[in-house]
């Protein structure tokens, strides 16, 4: 995870800064929260939790576009032996309408306490508003 998530963000923004350029940067929701909530059991998780949280909102910080997504993958996931087993769909569009809105409430409504989520939450319920409840944000 820090390889591929952490390292690869902190290189994307130095080469496009020196080039003067933004980039814009996914930030998965699910999967911090089951991050965050296992961290209780499994202090490894709330550690990578707390760096990624950093990272993105570092990234944010040196005005780089940071958008959160709702990958469905985690809805049912879990962590045992040192890896996590993600059993859920990977397509939030397979589930019931009802379980969907229950996934993206969940990630709307996160931890109230994790800064990352407060500052870029309006991303989430923007789509939420549109895409669900058919209404503009």
């Amino acid at each position: 995870m820090r390889r591929i998530q952490f390292e690869r963000m902190r290189e994307l923004t130095s080469i496009y800064e020196a080039y003067g350029l933004r980039g814009s940067f996914n930030a998965e929701v699910m999967q911090q929260l089951h991050h965050l909530e296992f961290g209780a059991r499994h202090p490894e998780l709330a550690e990578l939790a707390a760096e990624w949280e950093e990272v993105v909102l570092d990234t944010y910080r040196r005005g780089h576009d940071v958008q959160l997504h709702v990958h469905s993958q985690w809805s049912d996931a879990d962590y045992r032996d040192g890896r996590w087993k993600l059993s859920g769909n990977w397509s939030i569009l397979t589930y019931p309408l009802p379980v969907m809105r229950r996934m993206i409430g969940e990630c709307r409504s996160g931890r109230n306490d994790f800064s990352l989520y407060i500052w870029a939450l309006f991303n989430l319920i923007a789509w939420y508003d549109y895409w669900i409840d058919g209404q503009p944000a």
